[in-house]
């Protein structure tokens, strides 16, 4: 809702309820939370009276939240969710992204090249524009994996990667690859928690290519491990930015992701160590 920070110097919404507005008659949405000085309000909330700069998490049709777009008191935080989508578009979207996929996987052409060729074709069939397409690039992680790759190259070029393969070889060498995929999967989920996945997966890489020279044993075995356990991070909210996108509203606690997390994580580990020997034999 507009405030004195949100754009507007005053509003007409101040100090009624949902139920005195007819929100859901009037708009079609349903007010799932009330954001409101760092806590989310999940009770009573069609008699909780309205303040400047409170922020409703609504559900609905994207058609309501356009009407609610067009309103002067409210101040729509994700402009792309008030816009419809081309559904005319989809057909021809979803046959770009359909051929991407399998030249990449036919071995047509390397998958950069297909990616790249697909989205420039995205913008020439105007399945979205050309801003819209700067915007979707997340520049953070651009650079971020850019900067990350000379340190890559300085931790295979110094040695350290193959310090970090030792001591995995030394931990579990004379196991089997079995318990080679369960320590490096051990090593990148925890490190996962704290660091990006990005940049972990350009950390982790040439250790994981140095343990397969040192033990003799597939490389590509141990880089899907690599791939799949830099994905589980489930057990932090630092982990992923859709983790601390829903921990405010849905006033989560850090202890939520670990009980939730940990889990999940034990039960990806164990389908990756079980099957991934198996599709990548050693």
């Amino acid at each position: 809702m507009s405030g004195p920070n949100g754009g507007y110097s005053r509003t007409t919404l101040a100090g009624k309820t949902l139920t005195d507005l007819l929100f859901r008659e009037h708009y079609g949405l349903s007010v799932l939370a009330i954001w409101r000085r760092q806590q989310a309000l999940r009770t009573d909330l069609s008699t909780l009276p309205l303040q400047f700069g409170d922020a409703l998490l609504v559900y609905g049709p994207r058609k309501s939240l356009e009407a609610v777009a067009r309103d002067s008191d409210f101040l729509v935080l994700d402009e792309a969710a008030a816009q419809a989508p081309r559904l005319s578009k989809a057909p021809l979207a979803a046959g770009i992204m359909f051929a991407v996929i399998a030249s990449a996987i036919l071995g047509l052409v390397p998958i950069a090249i297909a990616a790249l060729t697909g989205a420039a074709i995205m913008v020439v069939t105007r399945c979205l524009s050309m801003e819209e397409a700067y915007r979707a690039i997340e520049w953070k992680v651009v650079f971020l994996v850019a900067s990350m790759l000379p340190l890559g190259v300085a931790i295979q070029k110094t040695g350290a990667a193959q310090m970090g393969a030792e001591a995995v070889v030394a931990m579990v060498g004379d196991m089997g690859p079995r318990w080679v995929v369960a320590a490096l999967f051990a090593i990148t989920v925890l490190g996962t928690q704290i660091i990006p996945t990005a940049a972990l997966v350009v950390l982790m890489t040439p250790v994981a290519l140095s343990a397969a020279a040192s033990l003799d044993i597939s490389p590509h075995l141990l880089m899907m491990t690599v791939a799949i356990a830099a994905s589980a991070s489930f057990a932090s909210p630092l982990s992923h930015p859709a983790h601390l996108l829903v921990m405010g509203p849905g006033g989560y606690r850090f202890t939520d992701y670990v009980k939730v997390g940990v889990p999940l994580t034990l039960v990806t580990m164990l389908v990756a160590v079980w099957l991934l020997p198996l599709l990548w034999p050693a």
